[in-house]
């Protein structure tokens, strides 16, 4: 993936600014219930970038919508609740608060989210032989050029070149390496400075969130959800062996019994 240090650093600045907005929401609406939800659904959208997808991103989006949603609808339609909250009951706030100023950071966290939503998504789940949706090279990629094969050389030249290799020294080592990179050719072109890491419009924003789908090899990548699917899967398969080893002794046991009597 190209630029993936970047992004995780992206991701992670995303996140920092999610926290902040969501604690200056509960200074500007002072509400421990609010509060809770949203850091839940700002944990979740951290968790989502380590581990492989097993569900949609329409299923992800219906989650954070539903955890978010009461806050939101309370602002809209029931107004802001005034006085101090439960974490802040000595400082609580001199004046009081404007609706549109709740409605605003409540819309503008929400943005947030749904965007650091999709790129955690889109690089969890990235695969090599899936173009990235969040990024188009810009330069198309240059095929690898070959270099013809060496002519064979004679025993008295292959002397010559052992003895005017260069020592084990420092100087020597930095005369190779500056050598070898003279003839170093790579199969794709630098790409240009102003190059964005994230190519994220608003109508990719919602085709993404809208018709986005798991990867099909979810359940064959390792991660914390396929290990334990997997260890839960040995677990049977040895109980059932067992079960049915007892149950052949016992067979076995009841024959032998039957002979006898």
């Amino acid at each position: 993936m190209f630029y993936h240090a970047q992004r995780s650093h992206l991701l992670q600045s995303l996140d920092r600014l999610s926290y902040v907005y969501i604690s200056y929401s509960y200074l500007v609406a002072p509400s421990l219930t609010a509060l809770i939800a949203r850091l839940v659904a700002q944990y979740r959208i951290t968790v989502l970038r380590d581990v492989q997808p097993t569900y949609p991103l329409r299923f992800h989006l219906i989650v954070l919508l539903l955890i978010t949603a009461g806050p939101l609808l309370r602002h809209i339609f029931g107004g802001i609740t005034q006085g101090s909250g439960v974490l802040l009951d000595f400082v609580g706030r001199g004046t009081t608060t404007h609706p549109a100023q709740a409605l605003a950071i409540d819309f503008l966290l929400l943005l947030f989210q749904l965007v650091q939503l999709t790129i955690a998504y889109e690089t969890a789940r990235w695969k090599p032989e899936v173009p990235d949706p969040l990024f188009t090279p810009p330069v198309p990629v240059a095929p690898l050029q070959t270099t013809p094969a060496p002519k064979p050389r004679s025993r008295r030249s292959e002397r010559r070149s052992r003895q005017t290799q260069p020592r084990t020294t420092r100087a020597g080592y930095r005369d190779v390496i500056e050598n070898r990179t003279r003839h170093v050719q790579t199969s794709t072109t630098s790409f240009p400075l102003t190059t964005t890491v994230i190519n994220l419009p608003l109508h990719t924003l919602v085709r993404l969130l809208l018709q986005s789908e798991p990867s099909d090899e979810g359940s064959d990548l390792p991660g914390p959800v396929t290990d334990g699917r997997r260890r839960m899967g040995l677990a049977a398969q040895l109980v059932v062996t067992l079960l049915r080893m007892r149950a052949a002794r016992q067979g076995a046991g009841g024959g032998q019994g039957q002979q006898q009597a």
